[in-house]
């Protein structure tokens, strides 16, 4: 059924969500119907410290629901997360199934088949885009090339699978993130290349540290994004100006100085959408005006404030801790992962959308699957 996503992808763009809950129930009553005990391994995945942090995230994110200026809309976001996180961990606690190499080469088939669509239907002017609903513009494909790039680093090098397959699946993704308009798929694809390589080439030791370092100076940096940003860039330039970086610099400089006037609590779940919302609070804060900061880390800073990040980083940090100890070709792929996560976080995508992040959970099964090991206890 996963190995559908990248083909579905081009035509809805959000059905990694669905997929996602849907395959962990069918998961869960597999096993529950062959007569095999899930308690004890369910009960090893939540008790792992990054489940743990990240359950303590939530119920932090829960709590700032009491001062936040939308409160239903924040519920809404959170619960629309959890649900993800929760069958993602379902799914990935589940023992895999004997199923790796018809997988890898059924799943590097459908992103294939997926980054074909995008690319031809971009080059066509959006003529298979126009069949399912009219009025679509290119920009529509940039959500559905962060997620093929995403589930392409699901796919590992099997020994015992050509590498034509997964070449043929990361010569097509990589065709259509370079045809679209997503920014931040072309620069997320460039980074991610450049860890994998680094991952290759290097001790396991520095690999650990250097993404280890990248992943707290993200946390870290947050608030100050755009002023740092605006000091090192030059404020013209045909390459700049064609990625509305400095659109992105200002929404970034307003996310940070809300985010510090709200400290130490945060402006509370669901803030993000009231500054978009309210003229005299979009006012005070130059940028505000999207509905989110276009950073999953500033926004954390926003809304859930200083316990809302280190919760996040301890989550982070433990999710990294745990993919170190993976075979070797598994924690390659998964420096890949991380770095595209990281890097579509911090210049792009909102914190609560579901999506993204269903994409990363489906992303991790599918390694779990094709490297043929299993993913420590995550």
């Amino acid at each position: 059924m996963l190995v559908l996503l990248p083909v579905a992808l081009p035509l809805v763009r959000r059905a990694g969500p669905p997929l996602l809950a849907l395959a962990a129930l069918i998961s869960v009553m597999a096993q529950l119907l062959s007569g095999a005990s899930v308690r004890a391994r369910l009960t090893q995945a939540f008790l792992h410290p990054a489940s743990l942090t990240l359950m303590g995230f939530f119920a932090w994110s829960t709590c700032t629901l009491l001062w936040s200026p939308l409160p239903a809309r924040g519920l809404a976001q959170i619960v629309g997360c959890v649900v993800v996180f929760a069958a993602g961990l379902l799914v990935v606690a589940q023992p895999p199934p004997s199923l790796g190499v018809a997988f890898h080469r059924l799943f590097a088939l459908s992103l294939t088949l997926g980054g074909v669509v995008v690319a031809l239907d971009l080059l066509s002017g959006l003529e298979i885009a126009s069949i399912v609903r009219s009025g679509e513009a290119g920009h529509r494909y940039n959500m559905v090339a962060v997620s093929l790039l995403l589930l392409c680093w699901g796919l590992s090098g099997r020994k015992d699978v050509s590498r034509a397959w997964g070449c043929l699946a990361w010569i097509s993704v990589s065709a259509a993130i370079v045809i679209s308009e997503s920014e931040a798929a072309k620069l997320a694809l460039a980074a991610s290349a450049a860890a994998w390589a680094f991952a290759a080439l290097t001790p396991r030791r520095a690999s650990v540290a250097l993404v280890g370092l990248c992943l707290l100076l993200c946390w870290l940096t947050a608030p100050w994004l755009g002023s740092v940003s605006d000091a090192l860039l030059p404020s013209k330039g045909g390459v700049l100006e064609a990625a509305h970086a400095q659109e992105r610099i200002e929404i970034w400089r307003g996310g940070g100085l809300a985010a510090i006037a709200a400290l130490p609590w945060g402006s509370g779940a669901g803030a993000a959408l009231a500054f978009a919302e309210d003229a005299v609070r979009m006012g005070s804060f130059e940028g505000m005006g999207w509905g989110h900061p276009h950073n999953n880390f500033l926004q954390v800073w926003l809304e859930l404030g200083a316990p809302g990040v280190l919760l996040g980083a301890l989550a982070s940090i433990a999710v990294w801790r745990a993919a170190a100890k993976l075979g070797r070709s598994a924690f390659q792929q998964t420096c890949g992962l991380v770095a595209a996560v990281s890097v579509v976080a911090l210049v792009s995508h909102g914190l609560w959308q579901a999506w993204f992040w269903a994409d990363i959970c489906i992303a991790v099964f599918v390694l779990r699957l094709t490297a043929a090991t299993e993913l420590g206890r995550l």
